[in-house]
């Protein structure tokens, strides 16, 4: 289930990639949001204790927003229990390079 996409990408695909890892006690659910124009680029599951990478994530500044919980019901793609919401403060940045030997 770690690393499932909950829901299909939006604004394209690119070369950025995001690590994260989990060390709560709870699994959660990462949303990584384009502040300019509010499409969900990525929305991904991740159990406890465990890491995901998203990969293919186009040009962006964007808020990675966090649901942890128990009970998750992937039919209604919520926690049934114990849901609580966050955001990371800092802002992600994914850019792309042309050079001469193709994009960085």
């Amino acid at each position: 289930m770690t690393g499932d996409d909950i829901r299909t990408r939006e604004g394209g695909r690119g070369l950025g990639s995001l690590r994260v890892s989990n060390k709560t006690d709870s699994d959660a659910t990462l949303r990584l949001v384009d502040t300019a124009s509010g499409e969900v680029r990525a929305m991904v599951y991740l159990r406890l204790q465990d890491d995901v990478s998203i990969t293919g994530i186009a040009p962006c500044t964007c808020v990675l927003r966090f649901t942890q919980g128990s009970q998750w019901d992937a039919a209604s793609t919520r926690f049934l229990s114990d849901a609580s919401y966050s955001e990371f403060e800092d802002r992600l940045e994914f850019r792309e390079t042309r050079t001469s030997t193709g994009t960085d």
